[in-house]
């Protein structure tokens, strides 16, 4: 294990805990602070590539409309506005949809 953790420049203490269970990495630790559920961040991905799929890739403000209506659905409530970088940030968990 010391030696992928020199390979891959990784600190020993946090690859053990990783193994171990008990450092979760970047992406799993800050879900909680995401306004949209994963589940509700795959349904706009599906939806964004059967757009494309059909001809009509959304525009940015069409994702952003699509992820206030996700949440709202799932609130019950009106939801308030995104934040200026919540595109720019789904964009980078989801490359898969880069333009």
């Amino acid at each position: 294990m010391g030696e992928a953790a020199e390979e891959y420049e990784v600190n020993k203490r946090t690859l053990y805990r990783r193994i171990a269970g008990t450092h979760k990495s970047r992406v799993i630790s800050h879900q909680e602070q995401q306004r949209l559920r994963p589940a509700e961040e795959s349904a706009i991905v599906k939806w964004c590539q059967e757009q494309d799929d059909g001809g009509f890739p959304p525009r940015l403000d069409m994702v952003r409309s699509m992820a206030l209506h996700r949440e709202e659905k799932r609130t019950g409530t009106i939801a308030a506005t995104l934040g200026q970088k919540w595109i720019s940030r789904f964009l980078n968990r989801h490359p898969t949809l880069a333009s």
